[in-house]
């Protein structure tokens, strides 16, 4: 991994919750996030903590963000002992009847800092699929 990178928090929450249980849905994922996951999350933890919370549209929409994003990252294989930490979340039966609420990632900066078309210098499929998921992270807009 690169000691130098930078790294920002993604949470796409369901478009059918208020702004407030928003921001509790990512507190969930970012709880689920510690337990899975340990040098990025630190990471980003200790020295960046920075939160995007972006509206991911309903509960399919979410399952296949997480669907999509989970294809990118592992095609993307940075560090196969330290992969970009990604989960779902979901309520429980009783509550919103296991609906999917929260899908966060971590990102370094070379997928959200970039311009499009630019290349880090890392390998073309690399700076292909990082490219891809900044596509995809640029459609949401910010959860009001």
């Amino acid at each position: 991994m690169n000691e130098n990178r930078k790294y920002r928090g993604y949470f796409f929450t369901n478009m059918y919750l208020s702004t407030i249980q928003a921001g509790i849905q990512c507190a969930h994922a970012i709880g689920r996030m510690a337990r899975e996951y340990n040098y990025i999350f630190n990471e980003w933890i200790e020295n960046h903590e920075t939160i995007i919370l972006l509206n991911g549209g309903n509960c399919t929409d979410l399952d296949d963000l997480y669907d999509t994003l989970s294809r990118l990252i592992k095609d993307l294989n940075y560090d196969d002992s330290n992969p970009l930490p990604l989960v779902r979340f979901h309520e429980d039966k009783r509550s919103l009847n296991e609906a999917t609420t929260c899908v966060g990632i971590i990102l370094p900066d070379s997928i959200y800092d970039r311009n499009p078309g630019e290349n880090f210098g890392l390998d073309d499929e690399i700076d292909e699929i990082e490219a891809e998921i900044y596509d995809l992270i640029s459609k949401y807009q910010l959860v009001r």
